[in-house]
């Protein structure tokens, strides 16, 4: 997905400058949220999903769904993009729910992501076979830097719990190192 374009079926979602009784805001806001959102997004929901054409999909729906949502007026940028977030890791979840272990993505496959170092090779394995929520706790955590109250947002816990599952699921991910 081009970040500097928004896709087409969003395209349709919005008309003109003026904002649309349904969505939850402009489209030049929207235009300026999605440019600095998509890609950080696209990274994140493909880490989980292991499938580039899946996480597109689930990309494209969660905008869609953040576009028609009741957000307040007056939320900011922090809001919103922890609103998007917290409507693709449930598209996420929603997708493999009911799936074995054995359903779950391989990451680590050459065919889903591009690796050239066997270190990057091994941390993308090791990703691969962590529980969804660990991978998506750790990516926030490291990658995006959200703060803990961001990703308690997100995936809807305390506050106070994110520190103790960053840790556990940096525990289980050097366990796997070894």
């Amino acid at each position: 997905m081009d970040a500097t374009r928004v896709p087409i079926a969003l395209e349709g979602a919005l008309s003109g400058d003026m904002q649309h009784p349904e969505l939850s805001m402009p489209q030049e806001a929207f235009r300026a949220f999605h440019e600095s959102t998509s890609r950080p997004l696209l990274g994140y929901v493909s880490r989980l999903m292991g499938s580039p054409e899946t996480a597109e999909d689930l990309v494209q729906e969660s905008y869609l769904r953040l576009l028609k949502a009741d957000i307040p007026a007056e939320a900011d940028f922090q809001y919103r993009r922890n609103y998007l977030y917290k409507i693709a890791t449930n598209l996420a979840r929603d997708h493999f729910r009911g799936r074995s272990w054995e359903e779950l993505p391989d990451l680590a496959s050459p065919v889903n992501l591009e690796r050239s170092t066997t270190a990057g090779h091994d941390v993308h394995r090791i990703l691969s076979r962590l529980p969804m929520q660990d991978r998506a706790l750790l990516w926030m955590f490291h990658v995006e830097q959200f703060s803990q109250r961001e990703i308690a947002a997100v995936l809807r816990v305390k506050e106070e719990s994110v520190r103790t599952m960053v840790f556990r699921a940096k525990k289980r991910f050097q366990e796997l190192m070894k």
